[in-house]
């Protein structure tokens, strides 16, 4: 079995994963239109989710640990 191994483009996408869900956060807490935000939010939060699903994928991570194969698919399908 292959260890875990990160390269370029999965710390590119699981920095923009993190963002993502840093930038859920503040929508969430931010005090103007709030139901737009927090739809927003949703959407953001199950984009950056999959992705951090796919850099799993890419760093191997998912041979590991099964369980987190394929756990976003039915968020995608919601959206």
């Amino acid at each position: 079995m292959p260890a875990a191994s990160f390269n370029f483009a999965s710390v590119i996408i699981l920095s923009g994963a993190v963002q993502g869900l840093f930038l859920c956060v503040c929508l969430i807490a931010r005090a103007g239109n709030r139901k737009a935000n927090r739809w927003l939010a949703a959407l953001l939060c199950v984009i950056s989710l999959h992705l951090l699903e796919y850099a799993a994928s890419i760093t191997g991570l998912t041979f590991e640990h099964p369980f987190l194969m394929a756990v976003t698919y039915p968020l995608l399908f919601a959206m």
